[in-house]
């Protein structure tokens, strides 16, 4: 089994199973109350940690700033970046998702006018 693990620490309100108890052959717990308690499972997996969204954005913002675009996009697209992360930082998750969906949308309407299709293809990928 294959899992990928992404974690939101500071902003989840909830039992949190830390990753390093998630080593192979470990057993642990099934806290959900909404699931019959007591559930111990045992399985074998891979675990992939991907970046923190704080990571995700700050490299995002990296590229915007290196992409050689004209001042002006490059100011419109940091501050919609900007303005998710300062979300985010806040445990807005609905704010901050706002943010990014303006930063899409901008990158969207801007591909091909005055930022390159492929340019803007990568700023909205998911491997960004």
């Amino acid at each position: 089994m294959h899992m990928v693990v992404g974690c939101y620490e500071e902003c989840y309100r909830g039992d949190v199973t830390p990753l390093g108890a998630l080593a192979e052959g470990t057993n642990f717990k099934d806290k959900n109350p909404w699931r019959q308690p007591d559930i111990t499972l045992k399985a074998k997996f891979t675990v992939t940690q991907l970046p923190t969204p704080r990571e995700s954005l700050q490299a995002l913002m990296d590229k915007v700033k290196a992409s050689g675009l004209h001042q002006g996009i490059t100011n419109s697209l940091l501050a919609k970046l900007q303005k998710a992360l300062e979300e985010l930082n806040s445990c807005d998750i609905q704010d901050a998702l706002g943010a990014l969906q303006e930063f899409i949308n901008e990158v969207r309407a801007q591909s091909g006018k005055k930022i390159p299709v492929g340019q803007a293809n990568s700023f909205h990928s998911r491997r960004t």
